[in-house]
């Protein structure tokens, strides 16, 4: 049972990097340069992951 839920929960995980675009390295390196061409469409999910965090 235990790892029917890993399973799910990792499946889970990996769609949410997908559907916000995380799964692209190009778009990661982007967000992460202030200084540059900096990308802010990854915004909303890093903030989703800290309200969650908060929980």
């Amino acid at each position: 049972m235990s790892f029917l839920v890993n399973l799910a929960l990792g499946l889970l995980f990996g769609a949410g990097l997908v559907v916000s675009g995380m799964s692209d390295p190009a778009k990661v390196l982007n967000f992460l340069d202030l200084a540059g061409t900096w990308d802010p469409s990854l915004s909303p999910s890093s903030w989703a992951v800290r309200c969650s965090w908060l929980l």
